[in-house]
């Protein structure tokens, strides 16, 4: 790989780790957490990856998406409060809707890329009763990336089920703070 590419994720995984760290020690809320990631996405100036080679590309992507995702959910909260612009309501919906289909491409193709391999995957334990038995957790912990990934989308079920590393039996998130605490 190239080396201002591998700078490039260098610097933005790094940061992502701090933020991390500061949301676990109560340094920040999850409202700014979501906002920093977005702020350092727009200023690093790097949109998601068309050609999606490795395992770095992609959970980048995943990251994008999911960030600019929840970034547009806060967004939208914020008209709805207020009630006086639907249109602006119905646009960002369907931001949100198209971030969060990208990221579950995202999810698919690095699957796809550690071959389900040092993979695990299963339903976790929430608060929300919206989300119980829909929320599911991707930990990866391979040679190359420790990641922690999240979806509702029932085909990456599938898919994992298929290759053998879904368990049903609900668990604990690994990042539960994170995952039951609202923004």
């Amino acid at each position: 790989m190239a080396e201002y590419i591998e700078d490039f994720f260098e610097k933005f995984f790094e940061h992502k780790d701090d933020l991390n760290r500061q949301f676990h020690q109560g340094d920040i809320s999850k409202k700014e957490y979501i906002e920093e990631n977005y702020y350092k996405l727009m200023e690093m100036g790097q949109k998601p990856y068309k050609y999606v080679d490795n395992v770095f590309k992609a959970l980048y992507n995943y990251q994008y998406y999911n960030m600019t995702g929840k970034f547009y959910k806060l967004r939208l909260r914020e008209f709805e409060k207020y009630n006086k612009h639907p249109e602006k309501e119905r646009e960002y919906y369907k931001k949100i809707q198209d971030c969060y289909y990208r990221k579950d491409q995202s999810t698919l193709k690095l699957l796809d890329l550690v071959d389900y391999y040092d993979v695990e995957g299963y339903y976790i334990s929430v608060k929300s009763k919206d989300l119980k038995n829909k929320l599911f957790e991707i930990v990866v912990d391979s040679h190359e990336i420790k990641a922690v990934l999240h979806s509702v989308n029932p085909l990456i079920v599938e898919k994992m089920k298929e290759n053998g590393i879904f368990s049903t039996k609900s668990k604990k998130s690994v990042i539960k703070s994170y995952i039951n605490s609202r923004y």
